[in-house]
């Protein structure tokens, strides 16, 4: 396999974690904005074209703005003025531009930033000379898969472990000392050691972490 192009692709392909793609958020913004100046700009215009209509003296486009059936026949009325409903066409469809694009946005910035491992790897494996193994069947055979799910298990069987040995070591430690100053030192090192341990293993927000240590 090719490097470049095909090869990431196939490794984001088959890996979809490392799928890890620009937002382009400032150009995203950047098109919102121009589309919202050019909707401005037309808002102004179907106004003062309305306007203009309204003032006109003429018995069919003083309707236009009370009646859409005789706005939409002013394209074919030769005594009319299609201005206003050409306006209202441009408006409709640039409309549909803003609104999809706006929505796109919205959810491109709820999208969550990339796991820093996979990131970190991601940028280890294409800063290589060959992009991955040359030859190799699939252009990445020197990618490890871990199951997210048995990483996750794996980590929470050793805070488990971690938190019982804390535990127990804690009553140990304490029963041994005799002094109150040890026993305090130790206690604060034990809830040191467990709030830390809260946050390396779990995703406990602060506050349940204080909590727990509390307890």
């Amino acid at each position: 396999m090719p490097a470049g192009y095909t090869r990431l692709a196939s490794l984001m392909g088959a890996h979809p974690e490392m799928a890890i793609l620009r937002r382009f958020g400032s150009l995203n913004v950047l098109n919102l904005l121009y589309l919202q100046a050019e909707l401005t700009n037309l808002e102004n215009e179907l106004h003062c074209a309305a306007r203009v209509d309204s003032e006109s003296g003429h018995p069919d486009r003083a309707e236009y703005s009370r009646d859409w059936e005789t706005l939409r026949n002013s394209v074919a009325d030769e005594d009319g003025d299609p201005t206003q409903w050409k306006l209202m066409l441009q408006v409709r469809e640039k409309l549909v531009e803003y609104n999809q694009a706006l929505l796109v946005q919205h959810k491109i910035a709820g999208l969550g930033p990339p796991n820093n491992q996979d990131l970190r790897f991601l940028r280890k494996w294409m800063n290589s000379p060959s992009m991955g193994i040359p030859g190799s069947a699939d252009g990445h055979q020197n990618t490890v898969e871990y199951s997210q799910e048995k990483v996750e298990s794996l980590l929470a069987a050793l805070g488990a472990v971690i938190g019982s040995i804390l535990i127990v070591a804690s009553i140990a430690v304490l029963y041994c000392l005799g002094s109150t100053e040890m026993r305090l030192l130790a206690i604060g090192l034990f809830t040191t050691g467990f709030s830390l341990g809260l946050c390396w293993f779990t995703n406990a927000r602060m506050v349940e972490v204080f909590s727990a240590a509390a307890a």
